[in-house]
């Protein structure tokens, strides 16, 4: 009777876990992230003088779409899920997907460029990183590209990716030191982290799996990217702003 009950309580359990899964928020992927074979074209190819290309991973893509310019602007949300800059994978890197985009369309009025989080978890070597970002920076800087680079977002304090914190903090500060890349930088840190556990992801903004208020480890939840996409927009305007003052 005894291994009886225990059996049927480790079945509920189980069943617990999958409905948590299932019903988690944000469990089911945007199939235009996750997918290669899911083309995203932009408004108009070449670009007109107010489109804004944006690059980057699953982070990149999911604040892109709360991007929300003033005037004129439209944003050409060209980042794609599982893109990196150093790793092989089904997608094309985040360097790749730039110049794609720039080659086939033109000169947007600016680019903006997220990502590295694979690399940072995977441990890669920053330098590998830092070379890429590099080149990059000066193929945007030789065709006279307005960029703005952001920043990596924290991970939740019971991420597993916490061991990689000092790394993705090396990262933003090499990013953001005056110098290292054409254009402008931003990063969210400060606004997205939790003031109680520094540079770690504020709960409120956490990326919820199951029942049991476990994060996904990376990414934030709608409210995050709003954050951050608050974050991001006035730079990006100021960007705007004095590259079309005569």
């Amino acid at each position: 009777m005894r291994d009886r009950s225990a059996r049927r309580l480790a079945a509920v359990i189980l069943a617990l876990v999958a409905l948590s899964a299932a019903c988690a928020p944000g469990s089911v992927p945007d199939p235009s992230v996750t997918d290669p074979s899911v083309t995203v074209e932009p408004r108009q190819c070449p670009y007109d003088e107010h489109t804004v290309q944006s690059n980057g991973d699953s982070v990149g893509f999911a604040y892109a779409n709360r991007l929300r310019l003033d005037g004129p602007w439209t944003v050409f949300n060209a980042a794609q899920g599982a893109s990196n800059w150093t790793i092989s994978t089904q997608v094309p890197t985040i360097a790749a997907r730039v110049r794609e985009w720039i080659e086939r369309c033109g000169n947007p009025a600016a680019v903006i460029i997220e990502g590295g989080i694979i690399d940072i978890t995977r441990s890669m070597p920053l330098e590998d990183v830092y070379l890429v970002v590099s080149e990059l920076s000066d193929w945007l800087e030789a065709r006279g590209v307005p960029t703005v680079w952001v920043a990596l977002n924290p991970f939740p304090s019971t991420s597993p990716y916490q061991a990689k914190e000092g790394r993705r903090s090396a990262y933003n500060e090499w990013l953001t030191t005056p110098g290292r890349v054409w254009g402008s930088t931003v990063d969210c840190t400060s606004v997205l982290e939790d003031p109680l556990q520094p540079a770690t992801l504020r709960r409120d903004y956490w990326k919820v799996i199951d029942l049991f208020g476990n994060p996904d480890g990376v990414h934030p939840n709608t409210l995050g990217y709003e954050v951050m996409a608050g974050c991001v927009r006035p730079v990006v305007l100021d960007v705007l702003a004095r590259e079309s003052t005569p």
